[in-house]
Parts: C-alpha cells; structure tokens; sequence
C-alpha cells in the first residue's frame, strides 16, 4: 500500500467530506500534522488567504496546495520540478482524487460513499449513513437493530466491517437483538471462537458458509452502544 496516496486521499476526504468550510475545519495543527508525517517533519507553512481556505504547504517533496469553500475545493500535491502527484476537485458533492499516472485514487460523493485505490491491486469501499439512514451497499446477512445510526461500512479484499450506534438503550438486550438477526441470516455460533460477557462489554463470534464473524458490542459513559461487526473468510 502507498503510504502518500494514503495520507493524500484521507487528507482529501477530511476537506471535502462534511468539512463545509475548509477556513473553520481544517485548522493550522491538522494540516501540520497530517503533512509532518508524509513529509518526516520537513514542511512550511503557508497560510495565503484562511478567509478563503488558501493553504500552502511546501514539504521535502514538494508543494501542496489547499483551496476550497462550502462549494468545493481544489487540493494539488507537485513535486520540487513542477510535476503534478496528486490533483483533487470537488463541486461541494463529489470528490475525485487523481495520481500522476491519471489513475484514480479516491472517488467520493455527498451520500458518504467512497472508493479508495490503496496501490496494491485492490480497492478500500467506504460508506456511511446518518440520521438512521443505512447505506445500500450493506449486504442483506449484515442486518442491523432498530433505531441504529452513525453506520460505516467498509469493504476491501474479502474483509467486510460494519459499525453502527443505537442511542440510550440496555447493551445486552441490543447486543442480543443483533445476534438474534444475525442468526436469522444464517449465522451461527462458532464452536471455536469466543464469548465475552460483563460490565459495559459483550463479544460473540459466529461463522456462515466459508466465513467467520465477530461482534463487539460496548456502551460508553454518554450511554450509547456501539456495535461492530467484522467479517473474514474462514482460516
């Protein structure tokens, strides 16, 4: 996997995905930070304009450009001759991410769907949902409970994660209500996994056809329970 397309296409993502204003969400130390790491803490900072979201940041390897605003934005990486590494656009709703070879890198809409080109031969899918709205792109066997909210789905290579959160319910009655869909797709318990149950934490493993799954089902302080499943072919 290409460690700078990473850093490039989720620095991408955090502009123009929920970001409506690029001046008030992508702050001074975000940029530092993200930018010290793809360049081993050699970078320059140069804010051109923040009432317009105009950044610059000039690295060992180059010079990366921000500009955007509630309708959209630009972010262009080139190298110490001028060349062109990596040009993102978007139009406020779409977001496309374009390496030096003219492959797409990151493809992005409003709707919180995106696909990422990770360099080795396989592509990372993400979507997500809010306000209960579940994406479509989740698979029928991974069902969720009622009232659940804040999903992301991720899919690459045969590996499938979904998380979701249901707000101010009792961890065990919604673990249990997850566990009882999920049998009701076809998935059992497994023989050979786990069972963890107690205080604010509940884990199962289950298997289906040539997969295996796991749930972890976990209720923090503001009393929302979070539920992750994850999903991988057999061993």
């Amino acid at each position: 996997m290409n460690k700078k397309f990473i850093i490039i296409g989720s620095l991408s993502i955090l502009t123009f995905a929920g970001c409506q204003n690029i001046a008030d969400e992508m702050t001074k130390k975000m940029v530092e930070g993200v930018v010290n790491t793809a360049s081993n803490g050699e970078l320059k900072l140069d804010i051109k304009d923040l009432e317009k979201g105009q950044i610059s940041v000039t690295t060992k390897e180059g010079v990366m450009d921000f500009s955007g605003d509630e309708n959209g934005g630009t972010v262009k990486l080139t190298d110490n001759s001028g060349k062109v590494i990596v040009d993102a656009n978007s139009d406020g709703k779409n977001v496309l991410v374009k390496g030096e070879d003219g492959k797409t890198l990151v493809e992005g809409s409003e709707e919180g769907q995106f696909n990422i080109n990770t360099g080795d031969g396989e592509n990372l899918k993400i979507a997500s949902g809010k306000n209960g709205v579940r994406p479509q792109n989740i698979p029928d066997y991974l069902p969720s409970v009622k009232n659940a909210n804040n999903f992301v789905f991720m899919n690459s290579a045969g590996t499938e994660m979904l998380s979701f959160e249901v707000n101010n319910g009792d961890l065990k009655e919604i673990c249990d209500q997850q566990i009882e869909l999920l049998k009701n797709k076809g998935w059992e318990d497994s023989s050979v996994g786990f069972n963890v149950a107690g205080g604010n934490l509940q884990m199962s493993t289950m298997t289906r056809e040539d997969n295996n799954l796991s749930i972890t089902c976990n209720q923090g302080d503001d009393g929302v329970v979070r539920v992750n499943l994850g999903v991988g072919p057999k061993y």
